[in-house]
């Protein structure tokens, strides 16, 4: 299994999961155009994780400035793995290569809500670190 930064080349993998994702397919032709301009947004980071040729996860996340921390802080808007392949390592590592990514952009902290709030998605984030606030989690980064 590898996480890596998403290509152009990968639109129909991650387009699959995002329906996966979304229970439903959203119109091709929007992702398409919004998928192109989030790859040429320097503040997003976009990972797939791959297990040979089939993409089983992905993660999206933008860097922004947090007025309430004062800080350059990662917020990560989407993050997905095929129900078959978690608890297989597969989020830690999206996690980890973000957060890798998102450090060396110079964000002090991550931040993530859950847009399905159950216990597996709080337990998976608190397990790396984060700490549940009112609205989300937040990880500061060391």
């Amino acid at each position: 299994m590898i996480a890596r930064k998403a290509r152009i080349q990968d639109a129909a993998a991650l387009y699959e999961l995002v329906c996966l994702y979304c229970h439903e397919a959203p119109h091709r032709e929007v992702f398409d155009a919004y998928y192109t301009a989030a790859l040429e947004d320097e503040t997003r980071r976009i990972l797939l994780a791959w297990e040979a040729d089939r993409a089983v996860g992905f993660a999206d996340a933008q860097l922004r400035d947090s007025l309430m921390l004062g800080k350059k802080v990662g917020v990560i808007q989407d993050f997905f793995v095929r129900e078959e392949r978690r608890r297989h390592n597969v989020g830690t590592a999206l996690l980890v290569t973000l957060t890798t990514q998102l450090k060396a952009a110079g964000c002090a902290a991550i931040t993530a809500s859950c847009r399905k709030v159950d216990g597996s998605s709080q337990d998976f984030l608190e397990k790396r670190g984060f700490v549940k606030e009112k609205y989300g989690f937040l990880r500061v980064m060391q």
